[in-house]
């Protein structure tokens, strides 16, 4: 009895450290009931999660440790990319396979092309990503793959970037499969020691790649509803971007330049008599500019030179 008495007392302890009242066990049961299912949920929902991370070749081939937001990402991504691009049914190709020779080496080339792919839906959700991209501004592929390129480029930059990529659309409309060249700058990841956002200025090729279904998906979008989410997956139509770093000139310094480059001035009087020579006289011919004043500049000259320097002179 005793034993039953203090185990009650505990209970109800319990219940008023918990900001309950000894009259509330019922309530507490429901809480613990629910808890319980949460945790049950959750539990659930990491169990798919990885069992998705093992599915999806992105996030199982990855180097790197995926959270369950990119996992999520990813794999809509990969069901994207088979549906749409990787799908014949929806989108038919009329670009020949590439050699043998050059798919074998594909890393390789891609290495050595000087830039990067990107290819997005009509929307500008990614795709598909080069590996390389991380050699430029240092994101891996994974990282850009379905998330919107618009989020890859300055924010002033994106309205632009959106009206391009509309205009090579309506050429593609017409059959004009001309590619666009735009001038944007694209988002760096940042160093792992700091915050601040840093942007590389890179050349953008844009050009529509579609298949036959292309028109009428555009012309008519109520006729069908799946058209109308082809057209947002990317199904009909997809849009190819190169990009590649700007080739910056280096600021040249001119002042810096003259400074420092092999050249000294000197003027002289009627007769050639050297009246003001330039400091820099010291360093390339050894003489001191006090050294040479008053003397005539042709007692420095080669006498083979010396009709060139009187014609020269004169004129």
């Amino acid at each position: 009895m005793d034993s039953e008495k203090s185990g009650s007392r505990a209970i109800k302890k319990k219940y008023r450290s918990e900001g309950g009242k000894p009259s509330e066990p019922k309530t507490l049961a429901v809480r613990l009931l629910k808890n319980k299912a949460e945790k049950q949920r959750r539990d659930r929902l990491n169990g798919y999660i990885t069992e998705l991370s093992n599915i999806v070749p992105m996030v199982k081939n990855s180097s790197k440790p995926m959270d369950k937001v990119s996992v999520l990402r990813l794999a809509a991504a990969h069901m994207r990319l088979n549906y749409s691009c990787l799908n014949p049914k929806y989108f038919n190709s009329n670009i020949p396979a590439l050699p043998a020779a050059i798919q074998s080496n594909l890393e390789k080339v891609e290495k050595n092309i000087g830039g990067f792919i990107i290819v997005t839906t009509l929307s500008g959700i990614v795709l598909f990503c080069s590996r390389c991209i991380k050699d430029f501004v240092g994101f891996q592929s994974i990282d850009l793959i379905g998330q919107c390129i618009y989020n890859y480029v300055k924010a002033n930059e994106q309205s632009f970037l959106k009206k391009k990529v509309d205009s090579a659309i309506a050429r593609c409309k017409k059959e004009n499969f001309k590619s666009k060249v735009v001038k944007l700058h694209m988002q760096q990841r940042p160093s792992s020691r700091s915050t601040e956002v840093r942007h590389r200025k890179m050349l953008f090729k844009l050009s529509v790649h579609c298949n036959n279904s292309f028109d009428e998906s555009l012309t008519k979008p109520m006729e069908n509803l799946r058209k109308v989410k082809h057209r947002d997956f990317g199904a009909a139509s997809v849009v190819l971007m190169f990009v590649e770093p700007m080739k910056i000139e280096p600021k040249i310094n001119r002042a810096y330049l003259l400074s420092h480059q092999e050249i000294y001035f000197t003027i002289h009087g009627l007769q050639g008599q050297i009246m003001y020579a330039d400091q820099r006289i010291a360093t390339i011919t050894g003489y001191m500019p006090q050294d040479v004043q008053g003397i005539s500049a042709y007692q420095y000259i080669l006498d083979t030179d010396v009709p060139m320097a009187l014609f020269a002179q004169k004129a």
